[in-house]
């Protein structure tokens, strides 16, 4: 049950993110659906400047909330992964180093900005640049929920 809702889920996604692919396109960035409400983000905004001056605890408290805040965002290729690997009995042995390479995926982007940035490139910089490939980007989720999506149905085909 648990791979069929998933299944469903991940190909509802794959919808949601193609639908954002025509807005980004469009140039209608603010009208997708799979985005932060404006009041989450705003909230997001105002615990990040509340701690500025805390650093390291500041920086914790405000890492944790905005992670819990966006859970809903990093959880939906989190939770699908972790139910198809430890669905298939063979690949539980490999389950930590599938984990471990898709932390790093989601790890090594947020080095390179929190690097770049370091560096002195600008928040208005990286704003452009999201915007630029704001919908190469819904385009890649796509295929990504597809194909969480098609290995999760094949998984349950197999049972």
């Amino acid at each position: 049950v648990l791979y069929g809702l998933l299944a469903a889920g991940c190909f509802v996604l794959a919808g949601f993110s193609a639908y954002d692919y025509v807005l980004a396109r469009r140039g209608k960035l603010h009208d997708m659906s799979l985005n932060l409400p404006d009041s989450l983000r705003e909230r997001i905004k105002g615990r990040i400047r509340a701690s500025r001056s805390a650093f390291v605890g500041g920086a914790f408290v405000s890492g944790l909330f905005v992670s819990v805040v966006e859970l809903a965002c990093t959880g939906q290729v989190y939770l699908p992964t972790i139910s198809f690997v430890v669905g298939i009995p063979a690949m539980r042995t490999y389950a930590i180093a599938y984990l471990l390479v898709y932390n790093l995926f989601f790890i090594v982007p947020l080095l390179v900005v929190l690097f770049l940035v370091a560096y002195g490139v600008s928040a208005a910089r990286f704003q452009d640049w999201l915007v630029r490939n704001m919908a190469r980007t819904k385009l890649v989720m796509v295929g990504l929920f597809l194909l969480l999506g098609g290995l999760l149905v094949t998984q349950l085909v197999h049972m």
